[in-house]
């Protein structure tokens, strides 16, 4: 008895998979996935003796509450090293997009804005360490290769701060992949 149970649990389990009712990547409950990674190394005499290494990361994971409007977290990682000197940011907050224009197209521009709460650490001279906030507003460009993958360029601003004496800002311009569920 225990055993054909437990065969029978086996197979619905086996069997299962989730149904979505989404007909296309940008409808309400779709979800996304998109990121992109750098890494570089400067070497020459123009730069330290020992050159100056960045590694960047950054993901962004949501779900469209709306068709078109995605509510995500974002997270990133940045790391730049030079002669024994090392800046890493990590930093994860919320993240909303909106996709704009007609939505059964294969390219479409989005806007998009965050906040992320940060953490620094530096080993210039002194050792510092801390929170801080980074606020993110940026423009862009999606086009779906597939039903499912889209590649995106886009530009943003960038607004961290660590203290109030510690403050600056980037400009950005980056290239990467995404992903549509549904």
């Amino acid at each position: 008895m225990f055993r054909l149970l437990g065969i029978t649990l086996l197979l619905i389990i086996i069997s299962s998979h989730t149904v979505f009712s989404q007909k296309n990547a940008f409808d309400k409950k779709s979800k996304f996935l998109a990121g992109y990674f750098s890494l570089s190394n400067a070497n020459g005499s123009l730069y330290p003796d020992d050159g100056v290494t960045n590694i960047k990361f950054n993901a962004v994971v949501g779900a469209f509450i709306e068709k078109g409007l995605i509510l995500g977290c974002n997270f990133s990682l940045n790391r730049v090293s030079s002669c024994g000197y090392s800046n890493t940011q990590f930093a994860f907050g919320p993240q909303i997009c909106y996709f704009l224009g007609d939505k059964t197209k294969n390219t479409l521009p989005y806007i998009k804005g965050g906040a992320s709460l940060m953490y620094y650490r530096s080993s210039w001279l002194f050792s510092q360490k801390g929170p801080g906030t980074s606020f993110h507003l940026g423009a862009g460009v999606c086009h779906l290769v597939s039903d499912t993958i889209g590649l995106f360029s886009e530009v943003s601003y960038d607004d961290d701060e660590i203290s109030t004496t510690e403050k600056g800002t980037k400009f950005n311009f980056t290239v990467g992949i995404s992903t549509f569920i549904f």
